[in-house]
């Protein structure tokens, strides 16, 4: 579908993330950056995730240019859940799990992924944040004790995914369901497209 003139690096070892790349059969090259990923005091989520994204990039840039990988492009991304301001972050162990899906039962909270898209031979990088918000239904309290004993939301920001078994806990989305996953694939490949790193 998508021709690709320019080498792509994926900034990200997300199962989630690789899976949407090889869906539109994109080559890439996986580099996990090695940053450190704490909130500041006083840091938004929104200031946060974009943060993080920027970070990322640049860690990764200055790998590519370590191991002599000139003129690619870099996408990395970061996704938190965010719940009355406060960032919900992934489970620490499964004793994690059941507290924070009790937190989420019932209400609105919003997914916030910031991706960032720069290249080795550039200082620049293109920023953008994509909102998504996600509606709990009331889900009864035997339900959400059989999930968490599930090992799916061990590693899932907000200890639930949207693209599994946890769907059953959602109910409604405004926005890029993509985004609730870990990355608007739609927002991506059209920037991607822009920077003709893919063409058509």
């Amino acid at each position: 579908m998508f021709k690709q003139p320019t080498p792509l690096v994926l900034g990200s070892s997300s199962p989630r993330r690789i899976d949407f790349l090889e869906q539109y059969n994109l080559q890439f090259t996986i580099i996990k950056p090695e940053i450190e990923e704490l909130v500041r005091s006083k840091e938004t989520a929104h200031n946060f995730v974009q943060r993080m994204a920027k970070e990322k990039n640049k860690a990764v840039q200055k790998i590519c240019l370590e191991k002599d990988l000139s003129q690619h492009c870099i996408l990395t991304a970061d996704t938190v859940v965010v719940l009355d301001h406060n960032i919900i972050g992934k489970p620490n162990s499964p004793d994690d799990v059941l507290p924070i899906l009790q937190q989420l039962n019932g209400k609105w909270h919003t997914v916030l992924s910031a991706y960032a898209v720069g290249f080795t031979n550039k200082k620049e990088i293109d920023l953008e944040i994509v909102k998504t918000r996600v509606q709990f239904k009331q889900n009864q309290a035997n339900l959400l004790q059989s999930y968490a004993r599930t090992e799916e939301p061990l590693d899932k920001a907000g200890a639930y995914s949207i693209q599994g078994v946890g769907a059953m806990l959602v109910g409604a989305i405004e926005g890029s369901y993509t985004n609730v996953i870990g990355l608007p694939i739609a927002n991506v490949l059209e920037k991607l497209l822009s920077h003709q790193v893919i063409t058509i």
